[in-house]
């Protein structure tokens, strides 16, 4: 599903806080996954990882696709750090 930001999406984890210079982005390598992107919404893409803490103060990691407009998909949390 699309969002028009991570927060709009179920999975955005409640009590979310970011870690300092824990965010990154990534061009988008796979063809086939761009392809698939680029039908969802037209444009660039990049890969995020955000990392932060859950509410209980546990590192946590957000992984989104985010297009150039700034709309989020495919959003999903990790448990630990991915930066």
């Amino acid at each position: 599903m699309l969002y028009n930001s991570i927060k709009e999406s179920p999975n955005y984890p409640k009590g979310f806080t970011n870690r300092l210079n824990g965010k990154t982005q990534h061009n988008i390598h796979n063809k086939a996954l761009l392809e698939m992107l680029r039908v969802v919404a037209p444009g660039k893409w990049k890969k995020i990882y955000q990392d932060g803490f859950d509410v209980s103060g546990l590192p946590i990691s957000i992984h989104y696709f985010q297009s150039a407009s700034g709309k989020v998909f495919n959003v999903k949390v990790k448990q630990g750090w991915s930066n």
